[in-house]
């Protein structure tokens, strides 16, 4: 933001993004990392949702496919 690469909407998204990633986070919230939780877990389709925005605000439209999510262990 400092160097005028992205928006202060885009920036406020971002920080929402890691308060949701952060609150999701610790061993006490380990069930909500889980591959059945990644595909329903609300608070992960708020996060690509606003991952989504995101990508949109700063390529000007939503054409790209999300890659597939792979799971390592």
């Amino acid at each position: 933001m400092e160097r005028h690469q992205i928006s202060g909407n885009i920036a406020a998204e971002l920080r929402e993004i890691d308060v949701l990633l952060t609150d999701m986070s610790g061993y006490e919230q380990a069930s909500r990392w889980t591959r059945d939780a990644l595909a329903g877990d609300a608070e992960w389709s708020r996060a690509r949702l606003l991952a989504r925005q995101v990508l949109t605000e700063l390529t000007g439209a939503w054409e790209h496919p999300l890659p597939p999510v792979h799971a390592i262990r």
